[in-house]
């Protein structure tokens, strides 16, 4: 039998639909390169392409990204994240199928910490952004954030 690598069933199981992933990394170089390179642009057109839809926050070196869309290619991309020098202890916070977008207005919308806070409204909202409810506080901090961002 041919083994081949499948992301998807891998990740996801064979079903298809919409799936997301929401995970924590830090970045390497630090500070503004996403920005400053134009990577946040060529991201948002491949996520286009892709008909992949999302959101990402910065804040003290510490990314937190949100990424929906058909099953497959939602794995191609966590595979490729995975697997990214730039990325360092990227940990997953949910995995799994949705049954709409949060994020349909963007393909990459982003959000600094200099602009809207996890942590500050997370101290004034009384969640945790540790433990099992750490996934449902980010989710719901992007969804907030998500309103105000340039992009």
């Amino acid at each position: 039998m041919n083994a081949t690598f499948n992301p998807q069933r891998l990740i996801f199981g064979a079903s298809s639909g919409l799936r997301s992933v929401l995970y924590r990394s830090v970045a390497t170089p630090l500070g503004t390169w996403l920005l400053e390179s134009g990577a946040l642009d060529r991201f948002a057109a491949r996520n286009r392409e892709r008909h992949l839809t999302g959101f990402i926050h910065h804040e003290d070196g510490v990314f937190y990204q949100y990424i929906e869309g058909e099953a497959e290619a939602v794995a191609q991309v966590w595979h490729a994240i995975q697997n990214d020098p730039r990325h360092e202890g990227v940990t997953p916070l949910h995995l799994g199928p949705i049954p709409n977008r949060r994020f349909s207005r963007w393909a990459m919308g982003f959000n600094d910490g200099a602009k809207r806070s996890l942590h500050d409204w997370a101290a004034r909202s009384g969640l945790s952004l540790k433990g099992r409810r750490e996934a449902q506080a980010v989710g719901a901090f992007l969804e907030y954030a998500s309103g105000a961002a340039a992009r």
